[in-house]
């Protein structure tokens, strides 16, 4: 009874009560799309370690798989950054692509290496290596990088290029970091040398 009026609230537009309420939706069979759809984006905002197994297997189901993902993004628990790295050597086309996008999204450093040898291989798909290239950029750590600046350097036109844009748009990230610290310091109470040199 208590799983009907769930539903029936999540007909009704309104959110989850906690954790748990969505991981009994996720687990009925007759469940709408909608309504699993929900239960994830609910995960996302309340979900811990506890959700991650859940939300991992649905990485590979064609309606779930943005959902899910998207919700492991937002769970802050070291286990959902590990079942996006993990889901890396599952996937294929455009699920693999987008567990790769997210896992740039999410900085996740401990992603570095297998996204590396994405970027490294020369028969990864292009939009795979573009992708794999773009998130070690906005990972931006030196290791990552040097994998970016490494096929930009030795890869094939296609690569390159996808390096190229990557580092830029890591160049760029850099840039608007760098103008917002010389401005908290030109607006500092602090000797005008000072100030000066933040104009530069």
């Amino acid at each position: 009874m208590k799983l009907i009026f769930i539903l029936l609230l999540a007909l009704a537009g309104f959110a989850f009560a906690d954790q748990s309420s969505a991981l009994k939706v996720l687990a009925t069979s007759d469940a709408t799309m909608e309504q699993k759809a929900n239960a994830c984006d609910e995960l996302g905002r309340v979900g811990t370690a506890d959700s991650v197994p859940v939300l991992a297997d649905l990485l590979a189901d064609k309606h779930l798989h943005d959902y899910a993902r998207d919700a492991l993004e937002r769970i802050p628990d070291p286990a959902a950054g590990k079942a996006l790295v993990d889901a890396l050597s599952e996937l294929k086309g455009a699920q693999l692509t987008g567990v790769i996008i997210t896992l740039g999204d999410r900085a996740a450093a401990p992603a570095v290496p297998a996204l590396s040898k994405l970027a490294r291989k020369k028969d990864t798909a292009p939009q795979v290596r573009a992708a794999a290239l773009t998130s070690l950029a906005q990972i931006g750590d030196d290791q990552s990088m040097d994998t970016v600046l490494s096929v930009l350097e030795n890869g094939d036109a296609q690569a390159k290029s996808a390096a190229a844009q990557a580092t830029l748009a890591a160049a760029a990230r850099l840039e608007r970091a760098a103008l917002r610290l010389k401005q908290k310091v030109a607006a500092a109470d602090i000797a005008e040398h000072l100030k000066a040199a933040a104009a530069k």
